[in-house]
């Protein structure tokens, strides 16, 4: 289980371990801001975390705001969930039965990551503005869209190939007839690998407000003992932060369906990006199945692959910097 550092990130201290691996030089410039500098064979890379030359400053920035990344999406065909953009300013104006978006809903900043403040399966007016409110504690501009409840992808592309493929599950519980929902988060939480926030592989699964939410809309409550052996989600994002788990699934992948994926990244001049996808079919292209984009990443953490998916994301993401 990967230990908080004191100045560098998990990313910048994994890339700089697999690089010595490999017999490459590396060394450490400013450890305070995660600015390093792997050298191999006459070829010198600087990195800042895991930010490097290959995705230029122009679409990092436009990958980082999401409705230029829904624009350049959609502009190329790319399904994407339907999507208004406001800004506070504008909300005195705003009515959503004046809009075409249907309940239920999702609310998030636009230029914000790892799902913080963002509302989902909004089903009322009163639920859409404690949303609101929500996506404006990071900053003046917000985006409401239809919920789409299929199963969430991230798929990691480096340069023209799909390096890995995660289904995203939800922070659940496998009810046993015995325990409540309470003793289950409980026990599941002792799991090795589970810790605090973005320091280890998984993380712990915090009973907050939205947990309670979640399961007091299916009629449940913490104290809750179930009758049959089942699998209950526990919240509507699959973010680390909340509690997620991954399957490997990038075997399963046919070549179609990872090609439309490198080309969703290429459309945005990127060379390394997570890409997230929620679809109700996998075993298809995704132009013959329901899909959308949800987001892309241009500079994705990679730390807790290999633990979870045997995957040794940074080995590849070297030796295609570096051409080995």
């Amino acid at each position: 289980m990967w230990k908080p550092m004191t100045y560098f990130s998990i990313t910048s201290q994994i890339i700089i371990d697999e690089a010595k691996k490999m017999g490459f030089e590396t060394e450490i410039l400013q450890a305070n801001k995660n600015f390093y500098v792997v050298r191999w064979n006459g070829k010198e890379i600087y990195f800042k975390s895991n930010d490097f030359w290959w995705n230029t400053a122009l679409w990092y920035k436009i990958a980082d705001d999401k409705e230029l990344t829904n624009t350049v999406l959609d502009k190329n065909w790319f399904k994407i969930p339907r999507s208004i953009y406001i800004n506070k300013k504008d909300l005195k104006y705003f009515n959503i039965e004046k809009t075409n978006l249907r309940f239920p809903l999702v609310t998030k900043p636009i230029d914000e990551w790892h799902g913080n403040w963002v509302t989902v399966w909004i089903e009322s007016k009163e639920e859409l503005n404690y949303g609101i409110k929500e996506a404006l504690k990071f900053g003046n501009n917000f985006i409401i869209q239809e919920f789409i409840e299929w199963d969430e992808h991230r798929i990691l592309v480096i340069w023209d190939k799909v390096v890995l493929w995660v289904k995203r599950i939800p922070a659940h519980i496998i009810w046993d007839w015995i325990h409540t929902i309470k003793e289950l988060i409980e026990i599941e939480n002792k799991n090795p690998l589970r810790w605090k926030w973005y320091e280890s592989s998984l993380s712990y699964i915090e009973i907050d407000s939205k947990l309670i939410n979640y399961i007091w809309k299916t009629w449940l409550n913490l104290g809750t003992i179930s009758k049959k052996w089942e699998y209950m989600k526990l919240k509507w994002v699959s973010n680390l932060w909340a509690g997620w788990t991954l399957i490997n699934v990038t075997n399963k992948m046919s070549e179609e369906l990872k090609k439309e994926c490198v080309d969703g990244v290429k459309k945005l001049w990127l060379k390394v990006a997570w890409i997230d996808i929620i679809t109700e079919d996998l075993s298809t292209s995704l132009h013959n199945s329901w899909w959308a984009i949800i987001e892309v990443n241009a500079t994705p953490w990679l730390w807790w692959d290999f633990e979870l998916t045997w995957v040794n994301t940074w080995l590849e993401l070297l030796k295609y910097i570096f051409k080995i």
